[in-house]
């Protein structure tokens, strides 16, 4: 009855089971034909998709008359996506739409699985103001992306899940939070300590063997030590501030089995009135991997 939600319906989203949809009445006559042995049913199934399309078409204001949507190619962004785990597997991608007037709102995308180790072309709405969050799960780790934009007519690169994997702090997401400081507090609820190569990704994971501490220094003395990637401490104004982050892991991928990362700024002045982000230095590789 009613359409397949792969999501929810399925009770594992990696089942090697295939499952197909159809309407109850489709279905119902597609049974009968069958039954009466006068038709054939072939079917031909594709593990993961070789290419995908996104559209999004709005309209402010008012519902058109006619909601015919009908782009074109140069209206469209072109993303050549690449996925590049050391390991095989398959995993599962998802695309959330943001809406322009309320960019904390990511409209709800459509699961589907990907390759660990392979290729797809996406066709996006590449409208003014259009921006896109993306996640693929391989678990136990998942990458998520800052929100961003493709142009239309381009033809855009991306790969996810290369080398090398590094903690990076997002400047936008809704998954993970920057480094605050209100007043003399420094706070932040998630350093993602798994990033790709790509320089907009930041990575999570779950379930896997994987150590983390977060800790805040003024000078040498420790003001705040903490397992994971949040932390909040009180710090003393006019002292510089080292913020340190070590993950180490072993399921994750057999690159990057232990990272240390340290940022250092300069305490600006305290102001409890504001709420400003730690300028936060990202370091990216170019690493030419097969």
């Amino acid at each position: 009855y009613g359409r397949l939600d792969a999501w929810a319906d399925v009770p594992d989203p990696q089942t090697p089971l295939p499952v197909a949809s159809l309407g109850r009445d489709q279905g119902e006559e597609l049974i009968e034909r069958i039954r009466r042995g006068d038709e054939r049913l072939t079917v031909e199934g594709h593990a993961t998709p070789d290419y995908l399309y996104d559209l999004v078409d709005r309209h402010p204001g008012a519902v058109p008359e006619n909601l015919t949507y009908r782009p074109r190619g140069g209206d469209l962004a072109r993303v050549e996506v690449s996925f590049r785990n050391p390991n095989p597997g398959s995993g599962v991608w998802l695309r959330y739409n943001l809406s322009p007037d309320e960019p904390t709102t990511a409209l709800s995308g459509v699961s589907l699985p990907f390759p660990a180790q392979g290729a797809r072309t996406d066709w996006l709405s590449a409208d003014a103001g259009n921006e896109w969050l993306e996640m693929a799960n391989l678990t136990p780790l998942v990458l998520a992306s800052e929100p961003v934009s493709y142009p239309a007519g381009r033809r855009t690169e991306q790969s996810w899940f290369a080398p090398v994997a590094r903690p990076r702090v997002p400047q936008r997401s809704l998954l993970s939070g920057t480094p605050v400081l209100v007043g003399t507090e420094l706070s932040m609820y998630g350093l993602p300590s798994w990033g790709d190569a790509e320089p907009h990704h930041h990575g999570m994971t779950w379930g896997a063997e994987v150590a983390q501490t977060t800790s805040i220094y003024q000078g040498d003395d420790l003001v705040a030590s903490t397992p994971g990637g949040g932390i909040g401490a009180s710090v003393e104004p006019g002292r510089p501030v080292r913020l340190v982050t070590e993950a180490t892991q072993e399921d994750v991928s057999p690159y990057s089995t232990r990272t240390a990362t340290e940022w250092g700024v300069e305490f600006p002045d305290a102001d409890p009135e504001s709420v400003r982000q730690l300028p936060l230095i990202q370091l990216d590789y170019g690493v030419e991997a097969d």
